[in-house]
């Protein structure tokens, strides 16, 4: 179902380079339109193309803009879960394509380094919190479906689609 390469955990990236940030943007781009269907996505980590690095990038949501983060570490976690609606592109492809509500920690707090090598930290809430938990897991060979108990919860594209057309025909 998905690649063996994605369970793998990612090593720490060293050399603040050309290197990093030309893979910084090649994940940038690819985030806007990883499969040519109009679909963007939130968040992108070097593991799901293959490059087992830490480093990803995630978009804040409602500002249009994406934070990089290199060798990025949870520092607290909130007590308060919630759950959001989390899919990703490489765990299933078009209508194949995997979604659950996932539970996570509400907030997430996180040091990572920017890509001149630069120490930040980040308090990430509700949907930023669950995009930048997603994300880091990938970098330790985790995967959303993992924290799902019960398979029935999992839905493809497809069947996402049909539930939200079946809500919506119900509120007619």
């Amino acid at each position: 179902m998905t690649h063996p390469s994605l369970r793998n955990v990612s090593d720490d990236i060293k050399e603040y380079d050309k290197t990093l940030n030309d893979l910084a943007k090649s994940l940038t781009k690819l985030m806007k339109d990883p499969f040519n269907d109009g679909v963007e996505t939130v968040g992108i980590s070097a593991a799901q193309v293959g490059i087992n690095v830490k480093l990803c990038i995630c978009k804040v949501p409602g500002s249009g803009k994406n934070i990089a983060m290199v060798n990025p570490v949870v520092l607290d976690l909130s007590d308060d879960i919630n759950k959001e609606l989390e899919g990703c592109v490489s765990v299933g492809i078009g209508p194949n394509q995997l979604f659950a509500y996932v539970p996570r920690p509400r907030t997430v707090k996180i040091k990572y380094f920017d890509l001149k090598g630069q120490e930040a930290f980040l308090e990430a809430k509700d949907l930023m919190s669950h995009i930048v938990q997603h994300e880091i897991d990938h970098m330790y060979g985790k995967l959303f479906i993992d924290y799902i108990d019960d398979p029935n919860e999992i839905m493809t594209l497809a069947e996402l689609n049909e539930r939200s057309s079946m809500e919506k025909k119900s509120l007619i």
